[in-house]
Formats: structure tokens, C-alpha cells, sequence
């Protein structure tokens, strides 16, 4: 027990935070108010004095919400396929060139040599994240990604444009 302490006269602070009671009471009102109360079914709204019953979709297994603004940050543009060869370190990518609408163009890496040759790609116009953070793939710099849809019986089909469009157009 041969501990020396030394006292101190500096001031105390609070350890936490001090708590207004009248803060947390409007909070929790504000709370209540954007709940559907106990009575009434969140499934149901009302119009004109009848009740209508809402759909709610189920989300496929795994699935995440997306807030709005997050999605609106996604920037789709259309490019047209200039070339495609295979990946020299990657059995099922390609490397694919894209006119994106700028002069130079842009590559991006894709996992699709299953599901087409480099002569059925090469020409269409189709659909690609320009915002993508671009990244290496097997050591070639990918600079966007495609849209491609699964069809359901084990393949993969490309989402491409109907019609003329100028390559770079935004997708809204």
C-alpha cells in the first residue's frame, strides 16, 4: 500500500452526456408519427372512405434495398461494341472495347465468353456502368460494366438498345 497519490484541483467533467427529457419525448412523438399505428394494417390505405388493399412484392431471397439516392448516383450510358478479344490470363473473360462516345473509347473487362462468341457481340449496342471505379481484372484495367440479364434457363443475354442512338447517350 506504499501508493502516493496526488490530488488534484482541476475541475470535474461529466463522464456522458446530459439527457433533456423534453428533447427525448419529442423525438419519440416525431417517431410515433411516421409509424402506422397498432390498428391500422401497413398493407391497407385508405382513399375515399374505402379501404384498398397495397401489393407487397416479396423480394428474391438475398436481395438488398437501394435507397433512391444511391441509385441515382449509378450514371448508365450506351456504347457500342468495337472489338472483342480473349483475355490472355482469364479463361472466361473478354476484353472488350467499347465506344463510349469519347475519343478514346474504353475497355472493360467481361465474363461472358459462355454465353457468346467475340463475332456476336461485336457491333451491338448495349448498355454499361460509365461510373464504375475502374479496377484490374487478371491484369487489365476494366473501366465499366455491361448489363447482361440471366434468362433463366442457364444463360446470358446482353442488354442491348432497339434502334439508333448516339453512343454515350445516358440511360434514364
Amino acid at each position: 500500500w506504499n501508493v502516493e497519490y496526488k490530488w488534484s484541483n482541476a475541475e470535474a467533467k461529466p463522464l456522458f452526456q446530459r439527457l433533456d427529457l423534453d428533447e427525448i419525448l419529442e423525438q419519440e412523438k416525431s417517431l410515433a408519427a411516421d409509424e402506422p399505428s397498432k390498428d391500422e394494417d401497413p398493407n391497407h390505405s385508405v382513399k375515399g372512405g374505402k379501404k384498398k388493399k397495397k401489393e407487397v412484392k416479396e423480394m428474391p431471397e438475398g436481395t438488398t434495398h437501394l435507397d433512391f439516392e444511391t441509385f441515382m448516383e449509378v450514371e448508365l450510358r450506351v456504347g457500342r461494341i468495337v472489338s472483342v478479344s480473349d483475355h490472355e490470363n482469364a479463361d472466361k473473360l473478354y476484353v472488350v472495347s467499347i465506344d463510349d462516345g469519347t475519343q478514346e473509347g474504353r475497355t472493360i473487362c467481361a465474363g461472358l465468353k459462355e454465353y457468346y462468341t467475340a463475332e456476336e457481340m461485336t457491333g451491338k449496342s448495349v448498355v454499361f456502368v460509365a461510373n464504375l471505379k475502374p479496377r484490374k481484372l487478371r491484369g487489365v484495367m476494366s473501366e465499366g460494366m455491361m448489363l447482361a440479364a440471366d434468362d433463366g434457363n442457364g444463360g446470358v443475354k446482353l442488354v442491348t438498345i432497339d434502334g439508333d442512338i448516339a453512343t454515350g447517350s445516358q440511360v434514364r
